[in-house]
């Protein structure tokens, strides 16, 4: 963030986060930062996600181009691995090794932060979600890292 912000205008957006007994659905959070983006009126930004803010972002750049100018998809969640759900944890457990330290510090506060119940409503709504179906929709130019 530091150095993204000594050349634009960045702002980082914390989606609401589901709870157990909230009206708050993961499969609102793309309304949600449509809605957000609507509001704050800026420019062609470029939105960047990552996971499940990945989905998040190209569902948005899909549904409202206009509000789009360039994205950025980080290990996008909605991607279909073809695995079995009781596999994915040890697939996402398998791939925390390469994770550096700053990182995986990083990923270990935002998942205190957001807590179980969320975290697994999060990650069953990536999980149920195809993304494949809304690319063809994507005009913005993108970038899949």
């Amino acid at each position: 963030m530091p150095a993204l912000s000594e050349r634009y205008e960045v702002h980082l957006v914390d989606l609401p986060r589901p709870r157990v007994l909230s009206r708050v659905r993961p499969a609102d959070a793309a309304a949600w930062l449509a809605h957000w983006l609507d509001d704050a009126g800026l420019d062609a930004p470029v939105l960047v996600g990552h996971s499940l803010g990945g989905l998040i972002a190209a569902q948005v750049a899909a549904h409202e181009p206009e509000l789009v100018g360039r994205l950025v998809l980080v290990d996008p969640a909605g991607v279909p691995s073809g695995r079995a759900l009781t596999l994915e944890p040890l697939a996402l457990a398998g791939s925390l090794i390469t994770v550096p330290l700053r990182f995986f510090t990083q990923l270990g506060a935002d998942a205190l932060r957001w807590g179980p119940s969320a975290l697994l409503r999060g990650g069953l709504y990536a999980r149920g979600t195809d993304i494949r179906v809304d690319l063809e929709s994507i005009r913005a130019p993108t970038l899949v890292v």
